[in-house]
């Protein structure tokens, strides 16, 4: 992540813009909430928030009492937006929150099947219809 946050500051630097970013593990619910207390300290605000982690394709396993899949694409994001809330709502102009997922879910056929693991890419397209 270092270097991509390297490159776009190198292509921002012609924009006059910036960029800031925090490694977290969106595994760990504490990880998310050390990582916002890192945006803390580093920025006053947030203009653009994309929000775009996800993983696919790995077998079941419980983390912190939920299923590890639906953790990373769903519940640490929100947790992360919740915890930084605040620094969008101080940005000077319109803020903007970006909330992106796989286009896998025109493929999913609707019906939801949780607590299981996304071996193939069939699973892992039903479930991105919950985007």
């Amino acid at each position: 992540m270092e270097n991509s946050i390297e490159k776009i500051e190198k292509e921002l630097k012609s924009e006059n813009g910036s960029i800031n970013g925090v490694i977290m593990d969106l595994t760990s619910f504490p990880s998310v909430r050390q990582g916002a207390e890192k945006l803390r300290a580093l920025i006053s605000h947030v203009d653009i928030c994309i929000l775009n982690a996800g993983i696919m394709k790995v077998p079941l396993k419980i983390s912190e009492n939920l299923e590890l899949h639906q953790k990373v694409n769903y519940f640490s994001q929100f947790l992360l937006l919740n915890e930084i809330m605040d620094l969008i709502e101080k940005a000077p102009n319109r803020p903007r929150v970006i909330s992106l997922s796989s286009g896998a879910h025109i493929f999913g056929d609707g019906k939801m099947k949780y607590w299981r693991t996304f071996e193939n890419q069939e699973e892992y397209k039903k479930e991105m219809i919950t985007n």
